[in-house]
């Protein structure tokens, strides 16, 4: 099974993946190594980023291609792939390059809240995939 973008947006909840991703940073329960970067030919890189829990292994995988938009095509490439930890079974793909934008925003809200608390206005710079995501 894969999870489309439109999917990932429907189906993820922001405050509760804040709150998991307060947790996983933590390193409680969860096994964030480094990722590894790997240099391409034509300027490309790859980034191999695994995350396990007891229950779940992800791993996400990404292609980063800056002559891509002369190609109409977007920079980053790449799947995300989720199994079961205690067998090995597959679950499903989801799209990596929505999952990151929403990740990363999530992030970014999660990093504010240990200076900021209870935000009325925030002031946004930027028209990309994370602004759109932290708009929401």
């Amino acid at each position: 099974m894969h999870i489309t973008s439109p999917e990932i947006a429907k189906l993820l909840n922001y405050p509760e993946l804040i709150s998991v991703l307060k947790t996983a940073f933590s390193g409680e329960g969860f096994s964030i190594p480094k990722r590894m970067h790997l240099t391409l030919p034509y300027n490309n890189i790859s980034l191999v980023m695994p995350a396990w829990n007891t229950h779940y292994f992800g791993l996400k995988l990404i292609i980063a291609c800056p002559e891509n938009p002369q190609r109409s095509l977007p920079v980053i490439q790449g799947k995300y792939d989720l199994f079961k930890v205690e067998n090995g079974v597959y679950v499903c793909s989801l799209d990596a390059a929505k999952l990151t934008a929403i990740r990363t925003a999530a992030t970014s809200v999660l990093a504010s809240s240990f200076f900021v608390e209870n935000v009325d206005k925030v002031f946004l710079i930027g028209a990309g995939q994370i602004a759109e995501q932290l708009i929401c």
